[in-house]
């Protein structure tokens, strides 16, 4: 990592570190609030595209 692109990579360790704070805890909110029922739905359908995606 050169030391004059340093700053660069901590505004982009920063973001992704706030970002993805977030994105779990939001995460967390719509599973308690609406039970494991959507999520599961959503990581069915999710891993099925995945598989059939990798399939091809």
């Amino acid at each position: 990592m050169a030391g004059s692109h340093f700053g660069i990579y901590a505004v982009g360790m920063v973001t992704a570190a706030v970002v993805g704070y977030f994105a779990v805890a939001a995460l967390l909110r719509l599973v308690i609030a609406m039970k494991l029922q959507p999520f599961i739905i959503y990581c069915a359908l999710l891993g099925t595209a995945v598989l059939i995606a990798g399939l091809r």
